[in-house]
């Protein structure tokens, strides 16, 4: 069933100050297929309420561009809110302005912001906020001259040496190019990516609310809304059947694109490719078969130190004493005191050759009580009784 909203376009606050803004009404009623009356379910309202928000702020500054050729630019609204637990945290909101427009006039007409400013506390929670906005809110005067505040608000704009004119025609409507909407897809994503992390879901009403935010009135509504499913089906992962997302790889890395993360992954890449090649996971699989690499390198290694003490040997360069050393591994500590204490107090040995030796002591030492133990099972075994396998059966 098609809705219909009544629009109110308001000029003025409630201190007769220019602030423009829509009222829209829409008549809780409807009728069911059977001809009755029913009332609406506005729940579905209530949760996209941002999304109308954002609707409006984008066709207000799309008009502003389009027909007025006025430049528009974003503003961010900084606010000191203290949660239960008495930490202070910095709550941001986003909006836009008209470029050009004098900061003191603005504050000059912002005497409705400055009441409630007065009254808010960074403790108050929201109900608490909303109560004290409508009790520093004043009632409606019935009836308000329109053409007389307006001629006061341009002698105030005169006072601080503004001129409306001078702002018209400065922006020149022109199609979106690809780099400009490659940015939008960037900051959307970024934006989501945020999203998920206190939302922990991404809802396809999020995407077309950060569309319209990031487009900055240069896309329409019919526009964005297209954007915003081409931007959901390429970069967002559905969780089951519903209408809840989560960012795919693809939307994860563009959400890090130019960023110091990316900067840095860029700069580590080239040598972690060589560390892993490409296609090569780090799997118990493949750690197992580096390792069994470097275990025959080094056996490599070893082999080829044993062949070219050989050579030196039978060209008389080293003695036979000297080689034996070498080829048996003797003429070394054999205990694991002895070799700590020689690579300490002596550079005669290395750290690689310390860890060799240390290694190896304790390979024989395993050896040795593996022997003792098989030794002991002989000797258990020899001493049973000739009897014992019928004793055994008869238990």
């Amino acid at each position: 069933m098609p809705q219909y909203f009544a629009s109110f376009q308001h000029s003025t606050s409630r201190e007769n100050q220019p602030q423009q803004h829509t009222h829209l009404v829409l008549l809780n009623t409807g009728i069911k297929d059977d001809g009755k009356g029913c009332a609406l379910d506005g729940r579905l309202i209530l949760e996209n309420i941002k999304t109308f928000g954002a609707i409006h702020e984008n066709e207000i500054r799309r008009w502003l561009h389009q027909e007025l050729g006025v430049k528009t630019k974003d503003v961010t609204y900084e606010r000191v809110v203290e949660d239960k637990t008495g930490k202070t945290k910095t709550v941001k909101s986003k909006s836009f302005e008209i470029e050009g427009v004098p900061k003191e006039l603005c504050e000059f007409h912002s005497k409705r912001r400055e009441q409630i400013e007065a009254v808010r506390l960074p403790t108050d929670t929201k109900i608490q906020d909303k109560f004290k906005v409508l009790a520093t809110r004043k009632a409606k005067e019935e009836r308000v001259d329109r053409e007389a505040l307006f001629l006061e608000a341009r002698e105030a704009a005169k006072s601080f040496g503004f001129e409306p004119k001078k702002l018209l025609g400065r922006e020149k409507s022109k199609e979106l190019e690809t780099k400009e909407l490659e940015g939008i897809k960037t900051n959307v994503s970024r934006s989501l990516s945020e999203t998920s992390k206190y939302k922990g879901a991404i809802k396809e009403s999020d995407v077309f609310t950060q569309t319209l935010k990031e487009s900055k009135g240069r896309l329409t509504t019919k526009e964005a809304q297209n954007f915003s499913k081409d931007f959901t089906k390429e970069y967002l992962h559905a969780i089951g059947n519903s209408n809840v997302h989560t960012l795919n790889k693809k939307g994860v890395e563009l959400s890090q694109s130019d960023s110091l993360y990316s900067k840095v992954r860029d700069k580590l890449i080239s040598p972690l490719k060589r560390i892993l090649p490409e296609g090569k996971p780090l799997s118990y699989q493949y750690r197992k078969a580096q390792y069994e690499k470097r275990v025959q390198k080094a056996l490599k290694k070893q082999k080829t130190f044993k062949r070219k003490a050989f050579l030196l040997y039978m060209t008389g360069k080293i003695s036979r004493k000297k080689y034996v050393q070498i080829r048996d591994d003797k003429g070394q500590p054999k205990t694991k005191l002895g070799v700590n204490a020689k690579w300490l107090l002596t550079n005669k040995i290395s750290t690689k050759q310390r860890d060799y030796l240390l290694k190896k002591i304790e390979q024989e030492r395993l050896k040795q009580e593996q022997a003792i133990e098989s030794k002991t099972e002989l000797q258990k075994v020899e001493e049973r009784p000739i009897n014992y396998k019928e004793n055994e059966r008869e238990r």
